[in-house]
């Protein structure tokens, strides 16, 4: 584990951890809170070692020092279950691979209840040249520089919390990500997962020009087309933003061309349908994408919660645009149980729903 400035998750996962495996490796990249302390509270050796915009090196030097047989990289704000610990322990005994991916779910702090879902390399042997790769989104790769691939696991998840942690601290992980990304697109221009990464940022700090111009470069370097449609999707919403109508609805329908299970892009023609005065359309549009489900594929990763959030959160709007009020209570009520956002609350109140809010 590579920290700084992490006390309250450290609080909660340490102990946890402590109880589960062989040895705890914390990196420290410069706290100035209690993290260190409460690290070795736990016996977990800590490392000191200067922070040089470069996670893969942190990383490195915390495998350095480990002497198991396993290594599993985790970060503060990720969580496995006791019961789950158990059960990788066993399979780990008896396992043919050299590394494994694990499912993780993105869920709100001290939840583990994922909305959504992804897999990475969390577990590779120790000692066979695997290490870590790029400063910023590292992979795990081989002594060779290839990047190491792995077979899902079942026994057990590693739940995300760091998504979802006050806006004061995201803003700043997302201006550190923005200027780290800059950095090595100055190197490497055309890599497409830092264009992507980099749009991703400025998109959710409500920098909607500037990540237009990087997905649309993302696109143009992904071939073949690994992440487009989703990106397209995501283009669609800074367009959206920015109203711009007719872009975001054609950037819709490249994401659908692409991938027609890409259903995120119908809350993007579902609310233009809506805002032209077009509720029917909008509604028949907008049930499309509130029948997600969660996908097979673990590295298929979309936020069911937030896709279907935005559906039900349109189709309201939609219906009150009909003077179908109770339908359009409906709708946002079905919008607040997934997501308590502010835009929800007042529709609510509005409709006289207060003890929903």
């Amino acid at each position: 584990m590579i920290i700084k400035n992490e006390e309250e998750m450290l609080k909660k996962n340490l102990k946890v951890l402590a109880s589960c495996v062989d040895e705890i490796i914390i990196v420290d990249t410069g706290s100035t809170d209690a993290s260190v302390g409460i690290a070795r509270q736990y016996n977990a050796k800590v490392l000191h070692f200067p922070w040089c915009n470069d996670f893969s090196a942190a990383r490195n030097e915390s495998i350095k020092h480990a002497k198991g047989d396993w290594i599993l990289w985790i970060d503060a704000d990720e969580r496995i279950k006791p019961d789950e610990f158990v059960k990788l322990r066993e399979f780990l005994s008896n396992a043919p691979n050299l590394s494994y991916n694990i499912r993780i779910f993105e869920c709100a702090p001290n939840s583990f209840e994922g909305f959504s879902s992804y897999s990475r390399v969390k577990l590779f042997h120790n000692r066979r040249g695997m290490h870590f790769s790029r400063p910023i989104n590292e992979q795990v790769v081989d002594k060779e520089g290839k990047i190491v691939t792995g077979q899902l696991i079942s026994c057990a998840s590693i739940y995300h919390w760091g998504a979802f942690r006050g806006e004061d601290i995201m803003l700043q992980k997302r201006e550190r990500n923005i200027n780290m990304l800059k950095d090595v697109l100055g190197k490497n221009p055309e890599d497409k997962h830092y264009l992507f990464l980099l749009a991703n940022n400025y998109r959710y700090s409500a920098r909607y020009e500037e990540a237009v111009v990087e997905y649309k470069k993302a696109i143009e370097f992904d071939q073949p087309n690994q992440f487009s449609s989703s990106a397209y999707v995501s283009l669609g919403w800074c367009y959206y933003n920015l109203k711009r109508p007719k872009e975001a609805y054609q950037s819709a329908l490249s994401a659908l061309s692409l991938n027609s299970d890409e259903v995120a892009a119908y809350n993007i023609l579902g609310a233009i349908a809506s805002g032209c005065n077009h509720p029917k359309e909008a509604i028949e549009l907008l049930k499309k994408a509130d029948a997600i489900k969660t996908s097979d594929d673990p590295n298929k990763a979309f936020s069911i919660i937030s896709t279907r959030y935005l559906a039900n959160y349109f189709s309201g709007e939609a219906f009150l645009k009909l003077g179908q009020n109770d339908r359009a209570l409906e709708s946002f009520k079905k919008a607040y149980e997934l997501d308590q956002t502010e835009e929800v609350k007042h529709q609510l109140a509005k409709m006289g729903e207060l003890e929903w809010v």
